[in-house]
């Protein structure tokens, strides 16, 4: 048993695409596809820079819950203690991009990422895009803090320096340029 769909109609004006149209069409693609590829990629730099401005936020904002719970329990001088720590720890949870305290700092560490490096005291930033980010230290591109302590002026007293308060400073400073430039 045999189907007969009826006639095949062939025009004379269908005709598949040219090569020439081929090319055109792929081209148009490659370029809005680099386009779109040029302002993602800007927006990636975006997201780093906010990314850690954030995470420097909410590190400072747990160093002043610190100082307020040692102020209210008269346990100020205590503070003196914090300088060189880890202020990771004073998160209730940590960025998902912190890689923990490293002894020694020869290891492939991840770009984007941060770490504490314990034999200096320091918190580090390694930076993932670069060529928007200016500092004055050598490669790799990094931001580097350190918690130190305030304090007030003069004396007390029995001769000791009054501890006032803590301080997330930036050891060395650095500049984020926009890639919109």
């Amino acid at each position: 048993m045999t189907t007969n769909y009826g006639p095949i109609m062939h025009s004379k004006h269908q005709r598949g695409l040219t090569l020439l149209e081929l090319v055109v069409t792929v081209l148009v693609i490659s370029a809005v596809g680099l386009v779109a590829l040029h302002y993602y990629y800007k927006l990636m730099v975006d997201i780093e820079r906010t990314t850690m401005e954030r995470d420097i936020s909410a590190m400072r904002s747990a160093i002043g819950l610190q100082i307020a719970a040692h102020y209210a329990g008269g346990r100020m001088a205590e503070l003196e203690g914090w300088t060189g720590g880890n202020p990771m720890v004073l998160l209730v949870e940590p960025p998902e991009n912190y890689m923990g305290v490293v002894e020694q700092v020869d290891l492939e560490l991840k770009k984007g990422s941060w770490y504490y490096d314990k034999s200096r005291g320091i918190l580090v930033y390694l930076v993932r895009n670069r060529l928007f980010f200016e500092t004055e230290l050598d490669s790799p591109a990094r931001a580097e803090f350190q918690l130190v302590a305030q304090f007030a002026e003069g004396q007390t007293a029995s001769g000791q320096r009054q501890v006032r308060g803590l301080e997330l400073r930036t050891i060395h400073p650095y500049r984020w340029v926009s890639p919109w430039g």
